[in-house]
């Protein structure tokens, strides 16, 4: 935005980066015709820099995401400094019974020193998919339900990639990808050996994908209209579809069929909803957690109830057909990305901070 010689804006502000991306903590570089700013992910961001009459052309200073935060140019332009922040999210499971109440404790299945995430069962029981940083990017993984075993699928070396989900034949994963500047969604085949297979292409951001429960679609969220919706595409790309109006970011396909959506305009922020047959919403649960903090048990939900006072310990709730809610667990720490059930609706996972840590880092030099 420019300003006059009172310091008064002149026009109304142009966007120079694109909706539907972290961006932050813009600065100047000497002359005033370059700036420098962070964008990508809560994961993962990328210090870059831009030519304000060119903002297309804007240049990664790194090749691979990190935990970067609040990037400071110094006076000369020459050199960055940031934080670096490391979270340790790992994946819990906890049994519970056909009263659907605790056996025991939770147990760790899936951990590293890095952020483990967005956990999801095959629709057959087998296997437990999740993204995780452990690599030093966001990648998809795959592992046995009880976490042994834990493999790459398929990816790209230099891409933050995330939000798994099965087919549900359970042989393929859908994800997102941001190999360019935006992401899109990409069918990766659990064998070994296998390039993944972009499915959507249009130049907003594409992300959060799940199948229709047939198999022949992909549905997934996107900015593309200016507000975020849910769409579909077939399950080997072509002609896209919008399904909602009213403004949603992420879904879920029930056992019966209906699609559920959360974090759409208009409403309270992760309340969730069920999608009907006319467009229309109706309201489920209050809201929850994280996004995808909620899943479908055979009868009834699972969710993580927001706390409604902060610093308040987060609890995995179950709630019946009619409505009622039920306590399953208190969460001790901090609550993760990601919640599912397994088939066999006795065990439920979900993504949980065991620690975090941050360093002062600085980049020397800039080209």
């Amino acid at each position: 935005m420019r300003l006059d010689a009172e310091q008064m804006p002149e026009a109304e502000p142009v966007a120079l980066t694109q909706a539907g991306l972290f961006t932050s903590s813009p600065s100047f570089f000497p002359g005033g015709k370059e700036i420098l700013y962070a964008q990508g992910s809560l994961e993962g961001r990328r210090p870059f820099r831009m030519n304000i009459a060119n903002p297309d052309g804007a240049i990664a200073l790194l090749a691979l995401s990190m935990p970067l935060w609040m990037p400071t140019l110094s006076m000369d332009g020459k050199r960055i400094a940031y934080a670096h922040r490391s979270f340790d999210t790992n994946l819990w499971t906890l049994e519970i019974n056909e009263q659907h109440q605790p056996v025991g404790q939770p147990q760790l299945v899936v951990a590293s020193s890095r952020g483990d995430a967005n956990p999801a069962y095959s629709p057959d029981g087998r296997w437990l998919a999740f993204d995780t940083t452990r690599s030093g990017v966001s990648e998809i993984w795959i592992a046995e339900a009880n976490g042994r075993n834990p493999r790459r699928i398929g990816g790209f070396p230099e891409a933050m990639c995330g939000s798994p989900a099965w087919s549900p034949n359970s042989q393929w994963l859908a994800f997102d990808a941001r190999v360019e500047q935006s992401s899109d969604i990409y069918v990766a085949s659990i064998q070994e050996g296998i390039q993944p297979r972009r499915i959507t292409t249009h130049a907003a951001d594409d992300l959060l994908p799940g199948w229709s429960g047939d198999g022949a679609w992909i549905q997934f969220a996107s900015n593309r209209t200016g507000t975020w919706q849910i769409w579909r595409i077939p399950d080997t790309g072509g002609d896209e579809q919008q399904l909602t109006t009213t403004g949603a970011l992420f879904h879920r396909v029930a056992p019966n069929g209906d699609v559920y959506t959360t974090q759409t305009e208009g409403r309270q922020e992760d309340a969730v909803m069920r999608l009907t047959s006319d467009g229309q919403e109706t309201p489920v649960l209050p809201p929850v957690y994280w996004y995808n903090s909620f899943d479908f048990l055979r009868s009834g939900l699972v969710y993580i109830a927001k706390p409604s006072r902060p610093n308040a310990a987060a609890t995995v709730v179950y709630r019946d057909e009619a409505g009622r809610d039920h306590p399953v667990h208190k969460l001790r720490n901090g609550v993760g990305f990601g919640l599912s059930v397994c088939p066999d609706g006795r065990h439920i996972t979900w993504s949980q901070q065991d620690g975090n840590s941050s360093d002062l880092m600085l980049i020397d030099d800039l080209p």
